[in-house]
């Protein structure tokens, strides 16, 4: 009775560990203004301090990959360029270059899209993230990431994934 219940216990654990694994994939659909189809992650926070929450999110329109970052609070400006860093946690880096941005009225929290270049995937799949370096206002500011490093590499092998058994739907 007790090898059953050792092996019924440890059963009923990897099930709830799969179910855990495939609830961190949720990726969800949406069409933007201009009709595209997107498949898109939730967002996660990878940042915070008594200053900053950071939440990133990936996006994915069939073609091009795109990393958003939602920043609270950030004061919003006429005009968004420039690039993020980012620091992996093999001292490599790669640079976005910045894409869009969406803001919110009344809203202290801005969201920045930058594509993520075909070449560039490999890299945020295999490196956990340990730094992103922004630009705010001609300052450059370092996020140093301490608990949540694999995040954006979650995501993007989220959206591969997703993407990967629309295919094997297609044959």
């Amino acid at each position: 009775m007790k090898d059953f219940l050792v092996k019924f216990s440890l059963l009923l654990a990897c099930f709830f560990a799969h179910q855990t694994l495939n609830a961190q994939c949720d990726v969800k659909s949406e069409v933007n203004p201009t009709g595209v189809f997107i498949e898109t992650t939730k967002k996660e926070i990878i940042y915070f301090n008594n200053l900053y929450s950071i939440y990133s999110q990936v996006k994915h329109d069939g073609d091009n990959f795109f990393l958003v970052i939602r920043v609270n609070p950030m004061v919003k400006k006429e005009k968004y360029t420039g690039t993020m860093n980012i620091i992996l946690e093999n001292k490599d880096s790669v640079n976005l270059i910045f894409y869009d941005v969406k803001t919110r009225s009344k809203d202290t929290s801005i969201s920045l899209f930058y594509k993520i270049e075909s070449d560039q995937i490999n890299e945020l799949i295999k490196n956990k993230v340990s730094q992103i370096v922004m630009d705010f206002d001609q300052v450059e500011k370092t996020f140093i990431l301490e608990l949540h490093q694999d995040v954006i590499k979650n995501q993007i092998k989220c959206l591969m994934k997703e993407e990967e058994e629309k295919e094997k739907g297609k044959e």
